[in-house]
């Protein structure tokens, strides 16, 4: 049996520091193969949890030393690196409010307007923010390219953003946005029924159910033989949260691929954003049609990621490498 992050550890030790292995992406992995060594003589999705979730803590554990290392050397970086940086969280975080107000607005605007309340809205705000991050992160890295080319440390600050997104939307996604949605729909619900008994309350939905709990689900449908179209769309919903809660890796590469090869003018990097943006959800939208066709939810669910990165690879040789991008003192 095969331990996981082998082949990550291969691939790590060409990209990373010494230190950076020593301190952090070793000592990882070792926990990480020992727990799945322990996990060895139970369920199968006990040993496939852990070899999943093993890439999270790995992601997150390299976010956190990522942003210890940037605060660290960020107080040496040039003034032209801390106007773009400045420039990359103002507009991420604009745009990312701007987004979460728009998504939260239409369930509540479906609402009766005697069912409103402050406290709804807050229930509402993480299930927008998985989506509103990745397209925010983009923004703020295109806006901070318009005029010049990111340098190598602004491009490495968009990587450790987008790697600490995508933790951190996982982590929203399977565990904080299920309590929440049932939150909001059990206070829409006191609000439509004020004479209902306290002890009656929705039941809890698809969208309702932890990480953990759906998967339990899609493996309890498997074993009873329910109808293979139920067991598909189960599975798909499954591994679609999954994969959104990594959206901001393509988005932020495409958008540093963009925002590092020349420069563009601000209704060129609108165009490039949004066009990036549709291409992900409408390869979204196929990967729910291939999977529906006896594709495997699991790899059908990954057709956006891939496209966007596609895209952002087939620019990347296009262009000629900027001067931008010459060799730099490390970080």
């Amino acid at each position: 049996m095969k331990k996981p992050g082998q082949s990550l550890r291969w691939a790590a030790s060409r990209l990373f520091s010494h230190a950076a292995m020593t301190r952090v992406v070793d000592p990882v992995i070792a926990d990480w193969q020992a727990e799945y060594a322990e996990a060895g003589q139970q369920r199968v999705w006990r040993r496939r949890w852990v070899r999943w979730s093993g890439y999270v803590v790995l992601l997150k554990a390299l976010a956190a030393y990522g942003c210890w290392q940037l605060s660290v050397s960020g107080r040496r970086w040039p003034e032209e690196d801390r106007r773009a940086l400045g420039r990359m969280a103002g507009i991420s975080l604009t745009a990312m409010m701007v987004l979460v107000a728009l998504f939260a607005y239409d369930p509540i605007r479906r609402l009766q307007a005697r069912a409103f309340s402050a406290t709804m809205v807050a229930y509402l705000i993480p299930q927008a923010i998985p989506i509103a991050a990745p397209i925010g992160l983009a923004v703020g890295i295109l806006y901070a390219s318009r005029g010049s080319a990111l340098s190598r440390r602004a491009v490495a600050v968009g990587v450790v953003v987008a790697v600490g997104v995508s933790v951190g939307s996982f982590v929203l996604i399977g565990e904080i946005i299920p309590s929440s949605n049932q939150a909001f729909r059990v206070a829409a619900f006191r609000k439509l029924n004020p004479t209902a008994a306290a002890s009656v309350e929705p039941t809890r939905g698809t969208p309702e159910l932890t990480f953990a709990e759906l998967h339990e689900s899609v493996e309890s449908v498997r074993r009873r033989g329910v109808t293979e179209p139920e067991a598909t769309m189960l599975a798909l919903y499954y591994y679609q949260r999954r994969a959104l809660a990594f959206a901001a890796l393509p988005m932020a590469v495409f958008a540093l691929v963009v925002g590092t090869r020349r420069r563009y003018g601000a209704v060129a990097l609108a165009a490039a954003g949004i066009g990036a943006t549709a291409l992900y959800y409408v390869l979204m939208g196929a990967s729910g049609r291939l999977a529906s066709l006896r594709t495997i939810p699991s790899l059908a669910v990954w057709l956006p990621h891939l496209g966007v990165l596609t895209l952002s690879a087939l620019l990347g040789f296009r262009s000629r490498r900027p001067a931008s991008l010459q060799p730099e003192a490390p970080l």
